[in-house]
């Protein structure tokens, strides 16, 4: 009877250690249960994001939130992925990364850009997934979608790099081109975790994807990937990388409260350099009026140009030295050389050069005058050379053959 209560005593002490051994493993493995979380309103969204952007009120969605960063686009600009106990999970380097790329949805508008629509379900990204051939590519899931019904996506939502390179903390230096979307497109699938039972379920409703198999990856980079453990973290910041761990900021969110943001933008204001510039109207009292019965107005000048007062052109003295017609002035080309060309030493420019002299014709001998009667019998008894009126004219002789 002694051995009995020995035996039963150890088989007590054996289900108790197995209990509180199973129950530390279900703890361990998410320690994020619903329970464990601080628990905010939209107005948390609001106060944390108006510094960062502007709230819009927008048709179909109520308040949007447009981020003020240019050239801005949902998992894409500042943040990587890093593997985590909850699948791939996009690490943002914005202070306010913690609730856009966790929770809600991104739509494209194109007056606008991109909006995010509040929501209040978490997961590591709200994404759809695409793979085959050497890349791995990810896209913003609209409102309404989630891991099992994605619909169409844009295809310039889509954001490819190639396979070895989807860990990488600079990913954005691997980003292909989105010129190429459309083949990549064509010859890769959607990644579709379900099937394998992979599928994770957030913390309401929705599903969301975890991405490519961690196996898969390891294969295509040939190294094996870094696994790291999702904390609660107690402040809305960016998700700080420690060792093994990367601590979020990911509270309950109770949508119930008459939260509000502090400033709505107008949706004309928004839309910013997207539409036409407005045209200026004049007040109806400050218009000109036009009365028309007056006679026309006769816009001409009432001086009329006359010749007198017209400038005169002058015209430069050929008989002067070029630097006599207009002195003080050196001609200069486009850049404002000047094109007269340098004198240089070294030719025979000086006072002792040879000059070329040309007959001056005050030299030859005066021409005696015949009076004008002689000429004229002269010119009527005896034939001259046409041309030529100087008996003493020199004749050009030819060579007799």
């Amino acid at each position: 009877m002694k051995y009995f209560y020995h035996i039963v005593a150890l088989f007590l002490m054996i289900a108790i250690s197995s209990c509180s051994s199973s129950k530390y493993y279900q703890t361990s493995s998410d320690r994020y249960s619903p329970d464990d979380r601080s628990t905010v309103t939209y107005q948390q969204f609001y106060n944390d994001l108006s510094p960062y952007g502007d709230w819009m009120d927008y048709p179909e969605y109520g308040q949007v939130w447009i981020p003020n960063q240019l050239n801005f686009r949902p998992y894409y600009t500042n943040g990587r992925w890093a593997y985590t106990n909850y699948g791939w999970t996009w690490v943002s380097n914005y202070n306010w990364g913690w609730a856009p790329f966790h929770y809600g949805r991104w739509m494209q508008d194109r007056s606008y850009r991109w909006m995010w629509i509040p929501g209040t379900e978490w997961a590591p990204a709200w994404v759809s997934w695409r793979g085959g051939g050497d890349y791995y590519g990810w896209a913003p899931l609209g409102p309404g979608m989630n891991a099992g019904n994605y619909h169409s996506l844009q295809y310039d939502n889509w954001t490819f790099v190639p396979r070895r390179y989807i860990n990488d903390p600079y990913i954005h230096n691997y980003y292909v081109n989105q010129s190429r979307n459309t083949t990549i497109i064509n010859n890769t699938t959607i990644i579709n975790n379900s099937s394998q039972g992979n599928r994770h379920r957030s913390a309401g409703t929705s599903y969301y994807n975890p991405g490519p198999p961690v196996r898969e990856v390891e294969r295509s980079t040939g190294s094996q990937i870094r696994k790291f453990e999702v904390v609660q973290s107690d402040r809305p910041d960016a998700p700080q990388i420690s060792n093994n761990t990367i601590r979020v900021f990911r509270p309950t969110i109770n949508q119930a409260g008459n939260s509000r943001p502090a400033r709505i933008e107008d949706q004309n204001q928004q839309r910013g350099t997207n539409q036409t510039a407005p045209v200026r109207e004049i007040p109806s009292n400050q218009r000109p009026q036009i009365n028309r019965t007056d006679p026309p107005t006769d816009n001409r000048p009432s001086i009329s140009p006359s010749r007198e007062n017209a400038p005169q052109r002058a015209f430069p003295n050929v008989n002067q030295p070029p630097a006599q017609r207009n002195p003080g002035v050196v001609p200069q080309n486009e850049r404002g050389e000047s094109r007269q060309p340098a004198r240089n030493p070294e030719r025979n420019e000086n006072l002792n050069a040879p000059t070329r002299t040309f007959p001056n014709r005050n030299d030859a001998p005066p021409v005696q005058r015949v009076p004008d009667q002689l000429q004229q019998n002269k010119s009527e008894n005896q034939p001259t050379a046409p041309g030529v009126n100087n008996d003493n004219a020199p004749v050009r002789k030819f060579p007799s053959r």
